[in-house]
């Protein structure tokens, strides 16, 4: 009964929506997961000409708002974050090595850090996923000292449902915000304790980074930088290494942004990258 069954979604967008508070972004993935579960078991699709369906949902967007999104991290915060750390201190280099891979790899949280005591090695960065080159040449473990570029695997992504996989690599910057030299201090303090499979972003003991330090960490930050501690998240190193490299890019272009280049490294399959890059002040100079 195609009636019934619309009357039946949309009772749940409004328990949802205006109950549960939940935004039309969200009420819209849950729907999604609805839409998957019922053609995996080779039923008809249900959200199909429901149109009273999608007047709910733009009723909640109006009232709701769309989603507003984090701040990036910015290389200021991150110099705070560096200038608060002893890289000496284990526990410090995986904290710098964690922080400077999310945002010069612009990497989702999943993708190396754990969700609070567990570490997916499939989708995680683990240490068989992490090569160091000099030029070229890839180095072995012993010369990691020599490297000054990192290409890293990325195993499986949220966009990558087949599972085909891809690499990208950051070569050293030369200042004090360097990926390669957060990589090496890391290396140093781990000694030994650098085995096949293991996550990349672990101390010497065990401790393997988890998003919920991260979030902790950032959210420090943000207030000893005058921002607000709900503005910055994991996600704010993504957001952040991708507002820095469009305005990197514009800058070596004559103002002329690299789009296709930030979607590509980020491994964006569509646009939705636009809405987290944020305009930087020096773009407008002398508009």
């Amino acid at each position: 009964d195609p009636a019934r069954d619309e009357r039946h979604l949309l009772n749940f967008v409004a328990y949802q929506g205006w109950l549960c508070g939940n935004k039309a972004s969200t009420v819209r993935n849950k729907l999604s997961g609805v839409r998957w579960h019922h053609l995996h078991a080779g039923l008809p699709n249900p959200l199909e000409n429901k149109f009273r369906l999608t007047s709910a949902l733009k009723a909640l967007k109006r009232l709701r708002g769309d989603s507003t999104g984090k701040l990036p991290v910015t290389p200021q915060v991150l110099r705070h974050i560096r200038s608060c750390l002893d890289l000496n201190n284990p526990r410090h280099a995986t904290m710098w090595a964690a922080t400077t891979f999310g945002f010069f790899y612009m990497m989702r949280c999943s993708e190396y850090l754990a969700d609070g005591s567990t570490f997916d090695p499939v989708r995680g960065l683990t240490t068989d996923k992490v090569l160091a080159h000099v030029g070229d040449t890839p180095l072995d473990a012993a010369n990691f000292e020599l490297a000054d570029n990192i290409t890293v695997l990325f195993e499986l992504a949220k966009t990558d449902q087949n599972r085909v996989g891809c690499t990208r690599t950051v070569f050293a910057t030369g200042d004090d915000l360097c990926p390669i030299e957060a990589y090496k201090a890391l290396r140093r303090v781990r000694g030994a304790n650098w085995h096949e499979r293991a996550p990349v972003m672990m101390d010497p003991s065990g401790w393997v980074m988890n998003r919920e330090c991260m979030s902790a960490m950032l959210k420090g930050a943000a207030v000893d930088c005058g921002i607000p501690a709900a503005e910055l998240a994991t996600h704010s190193l993504r957001i952040g290494g991708a507002t820095t490299m469009a305005a990197a890019l514009a800058a070596a272009n004559g103002g002329v942004g690299g789009d296709d280049e930030v979607r590509r490294f980020g491994r964006w399959k569509s646009d939705c990258w636009r809405r987290y890059v944020y305009s930087a002040r020096s773009a407008v100079r002398g508009l």
